[in-house]
């Protein structure tokens, strides 16, 4: 009983933790399940169970090695907290100044400059920081000004900078915390999960530099060169901070040969300090109090994850202990008929409505005890179908009615809410099919032989383009509504990468990219007339 009372303390100190300084969502989610197994026996159909005691439960909730303290407390306090403090050195020495600046040198003379420097910031911050909203409030302070003194109206410019940082959680080398999870929860090392999101990850960000251009094209905005604050180029960049770029290398080095996730998130660390004191020639005072600012403010960081995962551990320990989670993944294939695309389709809908609200730790945590294994008895990959989830838990921030990362950006902006929501999931449509996109062509996660990764690569960059260019309205020239639809349904048809909807997709795309120049240079001939 002593267990049980300690737990229910456990448990309220923890939910009110959770409503007070993180997510009220995700309180009232955790809160409701468990008063599930409380009242299970009363209720219809599939819910049905049992009812469990108060000392069941909040033994299990204390006790348990599948609830609070299971598998997402014990990511927390390894992978979590150690990639805090990594972002953090990487903060305090100067490194988010260099990717900056960096970003900035790379996009220079492009059309629509300023808005591709905040998507390639936010990428360079956001796959360390692991927290869309978080990625926003950190990155958009600069870029979301920087974009309205250069033209786009306010909410544009939140826009381009949450859908930019909703992809960071995607981008390996780090991916933020949930793809610990899903090594630990899937069995999967964690340099086949970064192998694997690599190419959808890039696809995200690729598309959302497409509508950028294609828009900044089509209105005139931000097209000229401007004279930047950072003239020099993007190599003399790199020659006087390459030194800031190593520990990634070292991390990514380190899982390549079987180091840990942890020690490699340590030596990366160790390396940026080293060679921050051989690149400055000084290990003073200032770099002393720069490591412990560092390992405090990872530490603070570290704090709101735990405390995620502590609450989604709760959901977790409910559904192990009742059942509930394996009923549930069998109720979607049984609605479902055992068609994948219809499964597909409800698993993106029930990974959408847990993740408005909720961290993406947390939300995935859910998935993955509830439909993961609807997926896996359709007969997909295990490592496919986790990034699936994970995919959507990430997109639902910019996802309305509640999109975290979408209400941050429109904060910083002053813009309205529901316009920056809805822009930046117009921004971010590509992102809702490219997670289908890999299910049905194993390719994209570098599962295959060269030419077929290859194959896909190349259908993959060709159906982004299209379906970013349909989306805008623009390619060389303003595209008709038939051509739009057209060239949507060109892209579309690129999901499932075979040779015949392959080739289809192709003369789609290039028929109406043809049509559409020959209709610029019309335009152009007409003025040159006039």
């Amino acid at each position: 009983m002593s267990d049980a009372v300690v737990g229910a303390i456990l448990v309220a100190v923890l939910l009110e933790t959770c409503r007070r300084y993180l997510s009220g969502t995700l309180a009232l989610v955790a809160l409701l399940f468990l008063t599930y197994p409380f009242v299970a026996n009363n209720l219809p159909g599939i819910l049905h169970a049992r009812m469990y005691s108060f000392t069941r439960v909040f033994t299990t909730m204390f006790a348990s090695a599948n609830a609070v303290y299971g598998i997402p407390m014990s990511v927390a306090a390894t992978y979590v907290i150690m990639f805090s403090i990594f972002g953090a050195f990487l903060k305090n020495f100067n490194a988010s100044d260099f990717m900056f600046r960096l970003s900035t040198a790379i996009t220079r003379g492009m059309a629509g400059a300023t808005a591709k420097t905040a998507v390639i910031f936010s990428l360079l911050i956001g796959m360390i920081i692991g927290s869309p909203a978080g990625n926003v409030a950190v990155t958009g302070s600069i870029t979301i000004p920087m974009m309205k003194k250069r033209g786009y109206r306010k909410e544009l410019a939140a826009a381009y900078e949450a859908a930019a940082s909703t992809g960071g959680p995607l981008m390996p080398p780090v991916m933020g915390s949930a793809a610990f999870l899903m090594a630990e929860i899937a069995g999967v090392r964690y340099v086949h999960i970064m192998k694997a999101a690599l190419l959808p990850a890039l696809l995200y960000f690729l598309s959302i530099f497409f509508g950028i251009h294609f828009e900044c094209k089509r209105t005139s905005i931000d097209c000229e060169r401007i004279d930047s604050p950072i003239d020099k180029s993007a190599w003399e960049i790199l020659k006087k901070g390459w030194f800031l770029m190593l520990p990634l290398v070292v991390m990514v080095g380190t899982l390549v040969i079987g180091y840990s996730p942890v020690k490699s998130a340590y030596y990366s660390s160790i390396s940026l300090i080293a060679l921050f004191v051989i690149q400055n020639l000084k290990f003073d005072k200032e770099v002393i109090k720069n490591i412990f600012i560092s390992i405090k403010e990872g530490a603070m960081g570290a704090s709101s994850m735990t405390i995620a995962c502590g609450a989604s551990g709760i959901i977790v320990g409910i559904l192990a202990m009742t059942g509930l989670g394996s009923r549930l993944s069998t109720l979607i294939v049984t609605l479902s008929q055992g068609n994948l695309i219809i499964t597909l389709l409800m698993v993106m809908m029930t990974a959408l409505l847990l993740g408005m609200g909720m961290p993406i730790s947390a939300s995935y945590l859910v998935l993955a005890s509830v439909a993961v294994p609807a997926l896996i008895q359709l007969g997909q990959p295990v490592l496919a179908s986790n990034l699936f989830v994970l995919f959507f838990a990430c997109i639902s921030a910019i996802t309305p009615p509640v999109a975290l990362a979408s209400y941050v950006a429109a904060g910083l902006a002053d813009a309205d809410l529901g316009k920056v929501g809805w822009l930046a999931f117009r921004f971010g449509i590509v992102s809702f099919i490219l997670p289908f996109m890999f299910i049905f062509g194993p390719a994209l996660l570098m599962n295959g032989t060269w030419f077929e990764v290859g194959r896909a690569v190349l259908m993959g960059i060709l159906g982004v383009f299209a379906l970013a260019a349909a989306n805008v309205g623009f390619l060389f020239a303003p595209l008709k509504k038939w051509e739009r639809l057209v060239l949507f349904i060109g892209g579309l048809l690129m999901i499932d990468v075979n040779w015949y909807s392959d080739l289809a997709g192709g003369i789609i795309v290039i028929s109406i990219a043809l049509l559409n120049l020959q209709r610029k240079k019309e335009g152009a001939d007409k003025n040159a007339v006039s």
